[in-house]
């Protein structure tokens, strides 16, 4: 099975660096890059915009990953297992911080 490349739907370009980064921000989601929505029609920027807000307003926990251009996604129940994890392990070292100070 032949994976297919993120192109950008407006040049049909594959996604890179810089103005080539690809977001999840066009029409129903599809994918746009950055010089396509800045460089373009102010259609685009506002489209942009909607579809960034609509990711925000997820009633999810959404996170954004350095190593992938998806922009904020809902996370996984892993990631949140993590977090939570790494949370309670604060609440611990902060409460054991308190005993030590009183």
């Amino acid at each position: 099975m032949t994976m297919m490349k993120r192109k950008c739907i407006y040049c049909n370009q594959p996604g890179g660096v810089g103005k080539r980064e690809l977001r999840p921000y066009g029409p129903g989601g599809s994918d746009v890059c950055a010089g396509c929505v800045f460089d373009g029609p102010p259609e685009r920027k506002i489209e942009a915009e909607k579809q960034f807000a609509a990711r925000l307003m997820c009633p999810d926990t959404m996170i954004l990953d350095d190593r992938e251009q998806a922009g904020p996604r809902p996370m996984t129940a892993r990631e949140k297992n993590e977090l939570y994890r790494d949370v309670d392990k604060l609440d611990e070292i902060r409460m054991d911080s308190d005993k030590g100070s009183n």
